[in-house]
């Protein structure tokens, strides 16, 4: 949909957190076209599905920095996965926001929801937006590749550790998270080895789900993100010795024989993984 030439006012479906509201309405966006026609801001990244932008508002409390994401033309098998999800017609920004929600509701770290907005044809989604508060923090790689080089072994083994027992708490939460790279974890303030973590990304968040095979497959996901340049067997097995949790019954060899194998199939899909 070209939404420079779009009409529909559709600000009935859009819903902001408590106190949001008037602050975007002051900067002119209060319509869900608004939001999807908005040019202000610096684009990060894009492709012909979604946008994402960040940019910055005066607030009572000073200027604060936000992030869009903007569904310009969903997949329709994302959409009839939010269908079969939700049991109801659910725009991929409803989505994201309502796993938001759920993780913070969990006591797990994510960014925080501002508002979400949709355009809805006959239950079907012709975009969406979902706007967050900048997270205070770095993201993981980020903070390796500054940092791992100066860490003490004390320093590593308490971020690895951590790394594993936020995972393991995610999951005891019902939570799959099948994108569940190191790319998508951040640490949050005081940036730290022994920081608490969020995560980004909730995209393809599932609740309710507690099966070992799916928890395994994430933490292949995992695996294929961590670079060998940084974690070497002997890091990884510190991190995955954190996570594991002895009701699952798994011996070392079998647990790591099943998550290699789902990183495995994942480097034949996408060949390397980002380098950070």
């Amino acid at each position: 949909m070209d939404w420079s030439t779009h009409e529909k006012d559709s600000m009935d479906a859009i819903e902001f957190a408590s106190g949001w509201r008037a602050v975007f309405a002051e900067a002119g966006l209060a319509t869900v076209d608004d939001f999807m026609r908005y040019e202000g801001g610096t684009p990060i990244g894009h492709n012909r599905h979604r946008q994402v932008l960040t940019f910055v508002l005066d607030t009572p409390g000073g200027p604060r920095r936000f992030y869009m994401k903007r569904f310009i033309r969903p997949h329709l098998k994302d959409m009839l996965a939010t269908l079969r999800r939700f049991r109801r017609p659910c725009s991929q920004a409803e989505c994201e926001w309502r796993y938001a929600r759920t993780l913070l509701a969990q006591g797990i770290e994510t960014y925080h929801p501002v508002c979400h907005g949709s355009l809805m044809r006959y239950g079907f989604e012709q975009g969406s937006f979902f706007v967050t508060e900048e997270i205070q923090g770095q993201c993981l790689t980020d903070y390796i590749a500054e940092t791992w080089k100066n860490l003490s072994a004390e320093d590593r083994r308490m971020l690895l550790v951590s790394l594993g027992r936020f995972v393991r708490r995610v999951h005891e939460a019902g939570i799959s998270f099948p994108d569940l790279y190191a790319w998508h974890i951040y640490l949050l303030d005081p940036v730290g080895p022994s920081s608490p973590l969020a995560l980004i990304d909730l995209h393809r968040m599932r609740c309710g789900v507690k099966r070992l095979g799916e928890r395994l497959r994430n933490l292949g996901a995992l695996e294929y993100s961590l670079l060998e340049r940084y974690f070497d067997d002997d890091a990884k097995r510190i991190l995955f010795e954190a996570y594991r949790r002895p009701e699952d019954r798994l011996s070392w060899e079998d647990f790591r024989s099943r998550v290699l194998r789902r990183a495995d199939v994942l480097r034949q899909r996408r060949r390397h993984a980002p380098d950070y």
